[in-house]
């Protein structure tokens, strides 16, 4: 609250630091963020709220939040601190990211998500019209992608109408302070991910530590439209990663992984002649 007036004519540069959200859940419905920098904190933007336009900012140095300790081993979670962290994290309607410059976040990008914890506090469990564009990704722990963690089917949970398009997603995982977590250019967690309209097309996909994408479970008549990406990736990594049945597609196979598993029969596929990330000394 700035009582004398619009904080950002009246002073010549804002900062403030924080250990968790810089923009805390929910941001406000049908809320704009333009031309920010935002970093230096936790998390980036968590998103509860319709109608949410991220666009023309940089969003940098996100991440690492230490959330939990435990001194015994779990499912997923190793002993030690569990840390997490990423730029923006969504289940709500209606939301723009464009045109935003994303680098070195301790986790993902850009992720839209559906919990079966979100019956509390919503009327439904249906994520609609959401746009992710033309952003450039730079040194992430993962870069783009929407999870939906209900294990059956079920078209009460389910996206529609999510369209990644004419973003570049350069060198994920490939930071030794980003996260260890599988890393990928784009993600598809959880179970059969439900989704009308979901279109990824027009991406660059540039090299990643772990795959250049990870589906965590394969159903053809579930899959988005992938149309006319370029595919990018290192002779040593996978293009593909089907997780369920830790299934590695390679360059060697990456014609079949594109063009018959992700069904993008536009897109082009280059594979970078090293073993390894850091022989390209970039």
């Amino acid at each position: 609250r700035c009582d004398a007036g619009n904080p950002g004519k009246i002073y010549e540069s804002i900062e403030f630091v924080t250990p968790w959200h810089v923009l805390n859940d929910p941001v406000a419905e049908n809320c704009t963020l333009d031309n920010l920098y935002i970093g230096y904190g936790g998390i980036g933007v968590s998103v509860g709220n319709a109608g949410l336009t991220v666009q023309n900012c940089e969003m940098a140095w996100i991440g690492g939040l230490i959330i939990s300790y435990s001194f015994e081993d779990h499912d997923g979670n190793p002993r030690g601190a569990l840390r997490v962290g990423g730029a923006i994290g969504s289940h709500a309607d209606d939301m723009t990211i464009r045109n935003n410059y994303i680098h070195e976040i301790y986790e993902e990008a850009a992720l839209v998500e559906i919990f079966e914890s979100q019956k509390a506090y919503t009327d439904d469990l249906i994520i609609k019209d959401v746009l992710i564009a033309e952003n450039l990704i730079y040194h992430v722990g993962s870069g783009l992608g929407y999870f939906n963690w209900d294990m059956e089917r079920n078209p009460e949970m389910m996206f529609k109408n999510l369209v990644y398009e004419d973003n570049m997603v350069l060198f994920t995982g490939l930071n030794d302070w980003l996260s260890k977590n599988t890393s990928c250019a784009f993600a598809v967690d959880g179970g059969p991910n439900l989704q009308e309209g979901a279109v990824v097309r027009n991406n660059v996909f540039f090299a990643s530590r772990d795959c250049l994408f990870y589906l965590n479970q394969y159903h053809e008549d579930t899959i988005a439209d992938y149309e006319g990406n370029q595919y990018i990736q290192f002779s040593g990594y996978p293009y593909l990663l089907l997780n369920e049945e830790q299934r590695r597609y390679y360059a060697d196979e990456a014609e079949y992984a594109i063009r018959e598993l992700l069904g993008d029969e536009t897109g082009t596929i280059t594979t970078l002649n090293s073993m390894k990330w850091d022989d390209l000394d970039w």
